[in-house]
C-alpha cells in the first residue's frame, strides 16, 4: 500500500470464546504485518490458540488446525504426533488422585503414589491431549490442553512430558496408597505449569525441567521465569513462544463431554489450551518426548500439592521405524534348503538425531545366517526424518540394490527385523517391522515360496540273451542295461529306486538290477543334472512273444526332500529278442 494507511476495524470473538475485541486501528500495512507472526499462536501458522477446540475459518489461514483436526476427530489434520483424547474419570470415587508426601513434582516419578478418590470439581480432569507440529521456521511446537468437570473456580494445571516410555500406573500398594507409578525421570523431562481463571485469561505460565541426572539423581528447576505478562495466547500478535488460554464463553466440545451441570459443551473456564516452541525454550537440547500426562495442582509452585491426573499416555516425538523385505528366494547350492535375500529400511521418525542405530534380522526358525552377511547392521546416526536402506546405508529414495542372505529349511518363511537407537538424551527407542500387521511396511516379511519341480527320467536297452544252466536244463537269460537321471536343474532326489517290470512271468529271484555307476546304489540319492547307469537280468518262464522275444520296461521312483510332487517315471516297453543267442558272462 506504499504510504497509504489501512483503516482496520477488528471486531471478533477469537473463535467465539475470547472476550469480544472491537476496535478501530489506523495502521500502516507494514505495521499490521509486523504485528503478527512466528509464534505458537500465529493465526497464519499451524494451530488455532484462541480458546476453543473446533477448527475455524477467518482470521486463521486455511492450513491451521484445532483440536478436532489435531486429534483425528475430523480429517485433514497436520500434526506430526498426537495423543488422541486421553479420558479420565470424573465425579467418582473411582478416579485416581495423587496421595502421599512424595507425590510432588520435585520428586522422581517412581516416588509418586495414588489413591482412588474423588477430586474437587474444579480440579477434576475430564480429558487431556497434546499434539506436535513443525512451525514454519523449522522449530517443533507442542500444543497441550485439558478440560475439566467444573469451571466454577480458578485452578492450576500442569502438563508433564516424559522421555521414559515406561511411565505408567501400577497397583503396588504401599503406605496406604492404592498404587504407584512405573518408570523414572530422565534428564530433560519438562513440566509446563499454568494458572488459569474462568475469565479466559491465563495469569501465569512457566516451564520446569528435570536436570542433573536421571531419576532421584536429578531435580526440578525453572527453565523459564514465571511469565505473568502476556501469558495468554494472542492471535492479534501471534509471536508467543509459550502461552495458554481458557474459554471465556461456552464452546462446542468435539468429543463426548459432560460437566457438573450436565452440559455437553465447555462452559466458561472448563477448557484450557496452550503451546510451546521447544527450540525457542530449550535451544539445541530439545528433549525426545515419549509420554504425556496432565495434572491439576494447588498452585504454580514447584512444591505444590498435586490433585487429579490423566493416565500417562504415549506421545512419541522421538522414535524410529524399521521395515523389511524378502523378495529373493532359491534352492541353496547344497540342495539342502533355500537361500533368501532380504533388505529393508530404518527411519528416524522423530525430531532429534538418534545415534548408535542397530538393525537386527530376526531369523525364522530353522534358519542360519549366510556368510559373509552379518546378522546386524549398524549406523552411527540418523538425522531427524532421515531414512536409509540396510544393508548398505543408501538413501531410501534410491533403488534397493543390496541384499543380505540366510539359509532356511522352510520354503517361504516369515521373518522380521528389530531396530534400536539412542535419543539425544541417551534414552533408547526401539521398533519392530511387525509392530502392526495391519499397516503396510509394518509386518513380517513374507519370503517367496520357491517353486519345486522334481524331474526324473529312466531309459532301457536290451542286452544279449543267452542260455544258462537251470534246474531242469539250459534256460534263457535276458540281459538289459539302462540309465536313471535326475533331470532337474536344482532339485536333489533321494530314495531313487528302479525296478524291472517284465510283461510275462520269470523265475523267482532272477529279476536283478544294480547300479554300475560308482557312488550310486539303488535307493540312494541323485544330485540335479546327474545320471546313474544300470544293469540287470531276469530268467523268463513265459513263452516267447510274437517277435520271438520277451517284453519288459523299467520303472523309477524317487523322493524330493525339498517338496514338490514325488516323481515316478517308466522307460516304456522294450522287446528283447531271444535270437540270436549271445554269450553270458560267467
Amino acid at each position: 500500500m506504499g504510504t497509504k494507511f489501512l483503516a482496520l476495524f477488528r471486531c471478533f470473538r477469537a473463535k467465539r470464546l475470547l472476550s469480544i475485541v472491537c476496535g478501530s486501528l489506523l495502521l500502516s500495512a507494514a505495521t499490521v504485518a509486523a504485528l503478527i507472526g512466528g509464534g505458537v499462536d500465529d493465526p497464519n501458522g499451524v494451530f488455532q490458540l484462541e480458546g476453543n477446540a473446533v477448527t475455524d475459518g477467518s482470521p486463521f489461514s486455511a492450513n491451521t488446525d484445532d483440536w478436532d483436526k489435531a486429534l483425528g476427530i475430523v480429517a485433514g489434520g497436520h500434526s506430526i504426533a498426537n495423543t488422541g483424547v486421553v479420558a479420565d474419570l470424573t465425579n467418582t470415587t473411582a478416579d485416581n488422585e495423587f496421595t502421599g508426601g512424595s507425590s510432588k513434582d520435585i520428586y522422581d516419578v517412581s516416588k509418586w503414589q495414588w489413591n482412588t478418590s474423588k477430586p474437587q470439581g474444579k480440579d477434576d480432569i475430564a480429558h487431556a491431549y497434546a499434539a506436535a507440529y513443525t512451525l514454519a521456521n523449522g522449530h517443533t511446537a507442542i500444543y497441550f490442553g485439558l478440560d475439566r468437570y467444573d469451571g466454577s473456580g480458578d485452578a492450576t494445571a500442569g502438563f508433564w512430558f516424559f522421555q521414559d516410555g515406561t511411565v505408567s500406573l501400577n497397583n503396588v500398594k504401599s503406605g496406604g496408597a492404592d498404587g504407584g507409578f512405573n518408570g523414572t525421570h530422565k534428564a530433560g523431562d519438562f513440566l509446563i505449569v499454568s494458572d488459569f481463571s474462568t475469565g479466559g485469561a491465563v495469569s501465569t505460565i512457566e516451564v520446569f525441567q528435570w536436570v542433573g541426572g536421571d531419576g532421584a539423581a536429578g531435580h526440578l528447576t525453572n527453565v523459564t521465569p514465571l511469565i505473568s505478562t502476556n501469558a495468554t495466547c494472542d492471535i492479534t500478535t501471534g509471536n508467543a513462544t509459550l502461552c495458554a488460554i481458557t474459554n471465556s464463553t461456552t464452546q462446542v466440545a468435539p468429543w463426548a463431554f459432560k460437566d457438573k451441570s450436565g452440559s455437553s459443551s465447555f462452559l466458561k473456564g472448563e477448557f484450557l489450551e496452550g503451546g510451546i516452541d521447544l527450540n525457542a525454550i530449550f535451544g539445541a537440547d530439545v528433549p525426545c518426548v515419549t509420554t504425556f500426562m496432565a495434572e491439576t495442582r494447588a498452585s504454580n509452585s514447584a512444591t505444590s500439592t498435586l490433585s487429579d491426573f490423566s493416565p500417562p499416555h504415549s506421545f512419541p516425538l522421538c522414535g524410529i521405524a524399521v521395515t523389511k523385505s524378502c523378495p529373493q528366494g532359491a534352492i541353496n547350492a547344497a540342495g539342502t534348503g533355500f537361500t533368501y535375500g532380504y533388505n529393508g529400511t530404518v527411519t528416524n521418525t522423530g525430531i532429534g538425531t538418534v545415534t548408535n542405530v542397530v538393525v537386527t534380522d530376526n531369523l525364522p526358525a530353522n534358519a542360519t545366517n549366510k556368510n559373509p552377511d552379518p546378522p546386524t547392521f549398524t549406523f552411527a546416526s540418523l538425522a531427524p526424518h532421515q531414512c536409509v536402506r540396510w544393508p548398505g546405508g543408501g538413501d531410501c529414495n534410491s533403488p534397493a540394490t543390496q541384499f543380505a542372505h540366510f539359509d532356511s529349511t522352510t520354503n517361504g518363511p516369515l521373518n522380521s527385523a528389530h531396530a534400536v537407537a539412542d535419543t539425544p538424551s541417551g534414552v533408547p527407542v526401539t521398533a519392530d517391522s511387525d509392530d502392526d500387521p495391519n499397516t503396510a511396511g509394518n509386518q513380517p516379511a513374507m519370503c517367496p515360496t520357491v517353486e519345486i519341480t522334481p524331474m526324473l527320467t529312466v531309459t532301457k536297452s536290451c542286452g544279449p540273451t543267452c542260455l544258462v544252466s537251470g534246474g531242469s536244463g539250459d534256460v534263457v537269460k535276458v540281459n538289459f542295461t539302462g540309465q536313471v537321471c535326475n533331470s532337474s536343474t536344482n532339485v536333489p532326489l533321494t530314495n531313487v529306486t528302479v525296478t524291472d517290470v517284465p510283461a510275462g512271468t520269470f523265475v523267482s529271484g532272477s529279476n536283478m538290477i544294480v547300479s554300475t555307476t560308482v557312488g550310486f546304489t539303488i535307493g540312494g540319492s541323485l544330485a540335479p543334472n546327474t545320471c546313474a547307469n544300470l544293469a540287470g537280468s531276469y530268467i523268463p518262464t513265459s513263452p516267447l512273444d510274437a517277435n520271438l522275444g520277451f517284453e519288459d520296461h523299467l520303472h523309477a521312483t524317487a523322493t524330493s526332500p525339498l517338496g514338490g510332487t514325488p516323481p515316478s517315471q517308466d522307460s516304456g516297453q522294450k522287446d528283447c529278442p531271444v535270437c540270436p543267442l549271445g554269450n553270458c558272462a560267467p
